[in-house]
C-alpha cells in the first residue's frame, strides 16, 4: 500500500492542489490526517475514481 500528500496527487489527479484539498474536505476523497497533513492511500484514490468515473 502506497501513502501520498495532496501535492504527490496534483499531477496523478490533473487537479489543482486546492481541488483536491476541497474533495478531501468535502469527503469525497477520503483520507487520514496525520502531523498537519492529509495522506491518502492509493486504496482510497482508486474507491475515489471509481465512485466519481473521474478521468
Amino acid at each position: 500500500m502506497s501513502i501520498y500528500t495532496i501535492n504527490e496527487l496534483v499531477p496523478v489527479l490533473k487537479r489543482g492542489h486546492k481541488t483536491i484539498l476541497k474533495y478531501v474536505k468535502e469527503g469525497k476523497l477520503p483520507s487520514s490526517r496525520v502531523n498537519g497533513r492529509y495522506l491518502i492511500t492509493d486504496e482510497d484514490i482508486k474507491i475515489f475514481l471509481e465512485e466519481n468515473k473521474y478521468t
